[in-house]
């Protein structure tokens, strides 16, 4: 199906995300050729690049504009990202942190000149960094072998089989 404007101007028909790798997001690859290619960033990584975004349009010299918005309904972490000369990437002084959300529901719209678009949804995957101890400030014994440990503002109660000999870094 096109759509056309009293132009006779073509609506944008695909939004691509080309990764990092060269990859094309949503495409099958891998080693046997039988996965689906995702979008993913570093845990702790900021201003992380996610991919480059793209316009497949008919109008060969249309021009483009590129708006975020959630893929979920009442998901604001798109919030975190942007796309900045076609750099779809995580906003600078903000990082992933697998910890409190492993993905992100993205949509992305491309608005051409004419005012036609297209929206896709793009899911970007959050990998773990295994190696995240939780360094902690302070850790108090309570009651009953519960633990309560302070990193900066945020205070959390801990199992003692989590605590370390050191009493200052989380298992």
């Amino acid at each position: 199906i096109n759509v056309t404007d009293d132009k006779y101007e073509a609506a944008p028909t695909d939004i691509d995300l080309t990764l990092p790798n060269g990859s094309l997001y949503g495409t099958k690859g891998g080693k046997n050729g039988d996965q689906i290619i995702e979008a993913s960033i570093k845990e702790n990584s900021k201003g992380a690049i996610v991919g480059s975004v793209g316009v497949v349009d008919s109008d060969k010299n249309d021009s483009h504009s590129f708006t975020l918005y959630s893929g979920k309904a009442m998901s604001f972490g798109y919030r975190k990202f942007e796309i900045i000369d076609n750099q779809l990437k995580l906003k600078s002084g903000f990082s992933a942190d697998y910890e409190l959300q492993s993905s992100y529901s993205l949509q992305v719209t491309a608005k051409d000149s004419g005012g036609l678009s297209r929206s896709e949804e793009f899911v970007v995957k959050v990998i773990n960094d295994v190696k995240d101890d939780l360094v902690i400030d302070d850790v108090v014994n309570l009651q009953q072998g519960l633990y309560a440990a302070q990193k900066g503002n945020d205070v959390y109660i801990l199992s003692p089989l989590l605590v370390k000999a050191d009493r200052k870094s989380v298992v």
